[in-house]
């Protein structure tokens, strides 16, 4: 009782975090947007992003061990096994400078065509260059610093790694908005994201060199065969990684190299707040990731039934919700934030809202399988997934424009999140037909229900022309969005009764 306390309350703050995190980038993705426009202007914002989207596909030369590590170290610590533990530590540092050298190699050649390939104008060359530049180092500080979280959540203390993230966050912020409004332009987001990154790193190992010790932990060692087992079991995540990242960040990227930066900058806009919520549904699956690693190595995989089944509710209620919600609003949002002219269109918002809930749901399905251990399987179908996806998202855009690029992504996550994943998953946990669907699948009538009646609404309800009568609206929305799918399905509205009562129960 005491170990799945303590799992719960690793999983609530690693989630409490995440989400503290998510309020701060949502101030730098969206509050400040409209301060980047006036100083980059569109096409110096668009190829921004498409720029910062090679960075994100370098950052694939992590390779997957973070994630392996995150498992493993989980399991290893579950088991009570120290000397595994500091074995695969000793290996994890040993790929994180191996790695740090590949990534830097690999930024400084692409800087050599960035500006090209985006479509860069003459005016914003030079900045953008040392933009991606200062933001490439900081993203080899961040690599180092995901397999250094991986040793405390492990230790089930994840709220380390998230007072971390959420430090760098902020110091982030506070570099941004001197240097933006001193004049420092482009650059200030790569000033700002190499301080960020820094002070996260210098602080998680700092403390994590200070609870080793407290727990009398032997020393990392480096062995070859645990390094070559840790190398063998990333190996099949790499790939999937670098198509899988690439495929999910390539959008922008595609449209700046094949359309214009401005048509990169209005998909990017009218992405953004999908991508945000994103950001607040993916860390539901994410959270668990340690915990539920670590309670397979102590009771076993059959263990991980209840929670999955618990976890699948969570997820649907808080996507029922929120992406639906922001269909609704995504479009007055986006014409009070920087303007009608810079939104895409309400086919183009509906294609998006509907692939990032596909996507998302592939995120909770690879996480729940990397959990349990089932890491070569997962990678394979990880792998298969952007080799379609990619190419249908080309298509897409060729013959429907830009809203041909959600739709291509759609298919190939849906697929790969609702059909393939979640067979060998069930498989994994002994579950099959009806049961495996009442796991796996528990609340989805919720998200069916809530994202049908938001398209009905998206197209029919008349514009919102001020701030107070969005909120106004916002509010309405999520009451009708969160009635509709308790009314839908019943495992939420029972989980949502049964946290109320409980709720309830203790103030009185």
């Amino acid at each position: 009782m005491k170990a799945n306390a303590t799992r719960r309350r690793a999983a609530a703050w690693s989630l409490g975090f995440s989400y503290l995190g998510q309020a701060l980038s949502i101030v730098k993705g969206i509050v400040f947007v409209p301060l980047y426009l006036r100083h980059f202007g569109v096409d110096g914002y668009g190829a921004w992003l498409a720029s910062a989207n090679v960075v994100s596909i370098i950052g694939l030369m992590e390779l997957g061990v973070s994630n392996v590590l995150y498992q493993q170290l989980g399991h290893a610590f579950g088991a009570r096994d120290d000397a595994r533990f500091a074995r695969l530590v000793g290996a994890g540092f040993c790929w994180i400078i191996v790695l740090s050298g590949l990534f830097a190699c690999a930024a400084a050649i692409a800087a050599t065509f960035i500006v090209d390939l985006v479509n860069a104008s003459a005016s914003i060359r030079a900045p953008l260059l040392d933009t991606f530049m200062l933001v490439s180092v900081s993203a080899v500080l961040n690599l180092a610093l995901a397999n250094v979280i991986a040793i405390s959540h492990a230790w089930q203390r994840t709220g380390l790694g998230g007072s971390a993230r959420l430090l760098g966050q902020a110091v982030e912020l506070a570099v941004l908005v001197p240097t933006l409004l001193g004049g420092c332009g482009l650059v200030s987001l790569g000033l700002a994201a190499l301080a960020g990154a820094a002070v996260s790193l210098a602080y998680v190992l700092i403390a994590v060199t200070r609870i080793w010790r407290q727990l009398g932990l032997p020393r990392p060692r480096l062995e070859r065969e645990t390094l070559r087992e840790l190398a063998t079991t990333s190996a099949p995540l790499a790939l999937s990684r670098i198509a899988g990242h690439a495929a999910g960040n390539i959008e922008t990227t595609l449209l700046a190299a094949l359309v214009s930066p401005a048509a990169a900058a209005i998909y990017g806009i009218t992405d953004r707040m999908f991508r945000v919520a994103t950001g607040f549904v993916n860390p539901i699956a994410g959270s668990v990731l340690s915990p539920m690693a670590h309670l397979v190595g102590e009771r076993g995989v059959a263990a991980a039934r209840a929670p999955l089944a618990e976890l699948s509710t969570i997820w649907c209620a808080v996507t029922a919700v929120v992406f639906p919600v922001l269909l609704v609003l995504n479009r007055d949002f986006t014409g009070l934030w920087v303007g009608e002219n810079n939104f895409g269109g309400v086919p183009l918002t509906v294609a998006i809202c509907a692939s990032a809930i596909a996507g998302s749901r592939l995120f909770f399905s690879f996480v729940s399988l990397t959990a349990i251990g089932e890491i070569s399987k997962t990678a394979r179908v990880m792998l298969a997934e952007p080799l379609v996806r990619i190419p249908l998202m080309i298509f897409g855009l060729k013959y429907f424009g830009p809203v041909g690029l959600p739709l291509g992504a759609l298919v190939a996550a849906g697929a790969a999140g609702y059909f393939v994943l979640p067979r060998i998953l069930a498989a994994s946990i002994g579950l099959s037909g009806r049961h495996a669907i009442r796991a796996l699948f528990a609340g989805h009538y919720g998200v069916i229900a809530a994202f049908s009646v938001a398209v009905t609404a998206a197209f029919t309800l008349p514009s919102v022309r001020t701030w107070p009568g969005l909120a106004a609206f916002a509010s309405a929305a999520t009451l009708v969005t969160t009635v509709v799918t308790c009314t839908a399905s019943g495992p939420i509205r029972r989980m949502a009764w049964a946290r109320t009562s409980r709720l309830l129960a203790r103030t009185r």
